[in-house]
Order: C-alpha cells, then structure tokens, then sequence
C-alpha cells in the first residue's frame, strides 16, 4: 500500500521491525515502480530510500514520478518463497495477500482523517504487493 508522508515530519528515520519477509536484497535508491492503470496510462514512483522492516514486508520512502514531486510512504510485500524465491502456490498467494487487501479497502472506506494515515494506491505487480 502506498501512503501519503507527514509534510510536518520532513525526517523519517530508518527503523527496523523484525525479520524482513523479502527473499531479496531491498530495493536500491532509484529503483523504479510503475503502476499500470487500466485506461493503459500508467504512474510511478522511485525509492529514495528503505525506511524499515517488519513481518509481512520492507517499507521505503518513495517520489512520485508527477510534475510535481510527492513524497509517499510504501509498503512492499513479497509473494515469494524466502527459501527458493519461487512463486508461491495460489493459495498460499491468496492466505498471504488477504490481510493487506483488506487492510487497503477498509482504509479507502474510512476516507481523510486527521488521525489515520491515509492510502494513495494499492496494487499489484508480479510477485510484489505495493
């Protein structure tokens, strides 16, 4: 899921949570993630850098690619085997991105409040949930 920063917290530090759920080496400054809408348009966003992990996946802070630059909060999480950094199988895909589908669409119900961070995107690409 993607998320809007705090413009009153300029300085996120790096924190880590716990193991990392990611069978590979974090995501390099720079690295592009491009959204692909169904209209065929689509948006992205670059890592600026990893600011933690915890157990269902990294977390980094991330641009948007727009005229005017935004900076967002995104959580990656891998539908990956750890061990073999295969596919894993459907159900198991499924058990794993439950949580998180739900996570998004109750946030997206919830609407604007002061008090909760808000939710910009949530999507799929090959075996990343952003």
């Amino acid at each position: 899921a993607v998320l809007r920063l705090a413009r009153d917290r300029p300085q996120i530090r790096a924190v880590h949570m716990g193991a990392s759920t990611s069978s590979r080496a974090r995501l390099p400054p720079g690295h592009q993630i491009m959204e692909k809408h169904e209209t065929g348009r689509g948006t992205g966003r670059h890592i600026v850098r990893y600011l933690g992990s915890g157990s269902h996946g990294d977390v980094y802070e991330v641009q948007t690619n727009e005229e005017v630059p935004k900076n967002e909060a995104m959580k990656m999480v891998t539908l990956t085997d750890i061990k073999t950094g295969l596919s894993l199988p459907e159900k198991e895909r499924i058990r794993r991105l439950r949580p998180h589908l739900m996570e998004a669409h109750i946030m997206l119900k919830l609407g604007r409040h002061p008090n909760l961070v808000g939710i910009r995107a949530a999507f799929l690409i090959d075996n990343d949930f952003y």
